[in-house]
């Protein structure tokens, strides 16, 4: 080690030569790859998620780091010792990295790696896309990611491109280090510049964001305050507690007394993740009255016409219970509450909250109602491999024409296992577009797709963690002479129409109710006593 902080001492005095002599900006990479190319032992890292034999890797971080140990955020060490080899590949970064929509690429953070070639992972800390390039002479050495950026209209980046190899050999390339990468095999000398920004740039101490400012990082503040390049790829992991927490049940009671859609063959799913109230969801789908009950009904409705108290006893029925189809996949579903209302002809699944992976209905539209041959749990999150085989196999297995309905009341996927491909694929098949932004951590999604259906023609939503999605559609059930694929489907008599969906912001709904406390109207509060049992009633 003593050897790698002389060669590094070296390195930061040709550094500040050359910046002292000024160096254009056609010249900065040839000069910090001469600079860098000169360094012949390296420091080393404990980084095994990249590590190809978990044993400590060559190279270092400039910029912003955690320190473990109670330290917290902090300038890297490399970075306090070498501030002009720090001022000069910053500065490489700033004047080099292409810009998004006329605006500078914002970083704190800057990882050099020597020599070797990062192992499949996921960069748990960032937020945001990262760039990368290489240097030296060396062939090989592509990096290889599960996803790529892709622009939409309104000109914000977002995941879903696919999966693609990535020639970075003096050259910057945006590439997503939240998705899964490893570089490919290289001879030669390599190093790999890569420039991002941590997910906790904008916490740092004044004196931490100052010295970033400094050295040339252009992310970093003690604030709080998001950069509005960033502002799309937060995500808010906090769990609800409080008053918030019971904003947000009184929300959810709200939507969960509202009356579904009844009409033949409407089907809606609610859900929202983790992170408010531990998730919560429900699927329902109007399978129509009985040939009995509309008979009771039609009977009640014309001989209480003149009969207002007849008409008072006609109270609203009891939910019945419904009873599930048995089980599928190996997964439990306890704790689903399955019910049927006489009243609206409509099934009611109520699906617990704090249970991982994706839940799945079956139902196939008939020429007069819908019928559930599946519900199931696929948890992709425990068991990600495996279960997502058998989602995959499930879906393969469909015949087409078949509606599913998906959703989460929890997380799909973990933290550190983003989805494959496979399930990528797997939703394609229901219906998906082409392009499908990756499922994140704690993050509501929700699927109305029909098995076969062309691309695009599914209804699916993808949205922060503290948001409700809700998703409406109607399968109808095609006539012999219409025609299918007018009507969004692909020649399996089955069509998804009067598609809708909300997207109810949590944050919001706790803001103006803190708003309205705020404004005096106290008696609106509920006492302590019955918060708790509001929060007791929801376990």
């Amino acid at each position: 080690m003593a050897q790698a902080a002389k060669e590094l001492k070296e390195a930061n005095k040709l550094a500040a030569a050359a910046l002292k002599s000024g160096v254009g900006e056609g010249e900065l990479m040839g000069k910090v790859e001469e600079i860098l190319s000169s360094i012949e032992t390296w420091p080393t890292q404990c980084r095994p998620n990249v590590s190809p034999d978990e044993k400590a890797v060559s190279g270092f971080c400039l910029g912003l780091v955690n320190v473990l140990g109670g330290i917290g955020l902090a300038v890297s060490k490399v970075s306090t010792q070498s501030p002009e080899l720090t001022k000069l590949v910053a500065e490489f970064v700033r004047k080099t990295v292409p810009r998004t929509n006329g605006e500078p690429f914002p970083f704190s953070s800057i990882q050099v790696n020597f020599c070797y070639a990062a192992k499949k992972h996921v960069d748990g800390n960032n937020i945001g896309p990262s760039y990368i390039c290489s240097l030296g002479e060396h062939t090989g050495g592509k990096l290889w990611v599960a996803d790529t950026f892709v622009a939409g209209d309104d000109g914000v980046l977002r995941g879903g491109g696919g999966e693609t190899t990535v020639d970075c050999h003096r050259g910057w390339r945006l590439f997503n280090g939240n998705a899964t990468h490893y570089t490919l095999p290289f001879s030669g000398l390599r190093i790999s510049i890569i420039a991002f920004t941590h997910s906790s740039y904008n916490k740092c101490s004044a004196d931490v964001a100052s010295d970033l400012r400094k050295l040339g990082f252009t992310a970093g503040n003690d604030g709080g305050t998001e950069l509005p390049y960033f502002l799309s790829f937060r995500l808010d992991k906090t769990e609800l507690e409080g008053d918030a927490l019971d904003s947000y049940y009184d929300l959810k009671n709200q939507r969960t007394s509202k009356e579904p859609p009844s009409k033949v063959g409407s089907i809606v799913v609610e859900c929202n993740g983790y992170t408010a109230g531990r998730g919560a969801g429900f699927i329902t789908f109007a399978t129509g009255k009985d040939a009995k009950r509309a008979k009771i009904d039609a009977f009640v409705t014309t001989t209480t016409t003149k009969n207002p108290a007849r008409r008072c006893n006609d109270a609203k029925k009891t939910p019945l219970p419904f009873d599930l189809p048995k089980e599928k996949n190996n997964v439990s579903r306890k704790d689903v509450v399955a019910t049927f209302d006489p009243d609206l002809g409509v099934v009611r699944l109520d699906l617990p909250r704090n249970r991982t992976g994706f839940w799945l209905a079956e139902l196939e539209r008939t020429a007069s109602t819908v019928k559930l041959h599946s519900l199931e749990r696929f948890d992709v999150y425990k068991d990600t491999n495996s279960q997502t085989k058998a989602l995959t196999k499930f879906v393969d297995k469909l015949p087409d024409g078949r509606v599913v309905v998906m959703g989460i009341t929890d997380t799909a996927m973990a933290a550190s296992r983003p989805l494959g491909k496979p399930v990528y694929d797997a939703l394609r098949k229901l219906g998906a577009p082409e392009q499908i932004e990756p499922i994140g951590y704690r993050q509501p999604f929700g699927l109305i797709g029909i098995k076969g259906s062309n691309p695009g023609d599914a209804i699916l939503v993808l949205e922060k963690t503290k948001i409700i999605v809700h998703l409406e559609a109607r399968a109808e059930k095609l006539k012999d002479d219409d025609d299918a694929t007018t009507k969004g489907s692909n020649n399996n008599k089955t069509a998804l129409v009067d598609k809708k969906r909300e997207l109810v912001d949590i944050t919001s709904h706790i803001l103006e109710c803190k708003k309205d406390n705020d404004a005096g109207k106290e008696n609106d509060e509920p006492p302590a006593s019955a918060s708790k049992k509001k929060r007791k009633a929801a376990d």
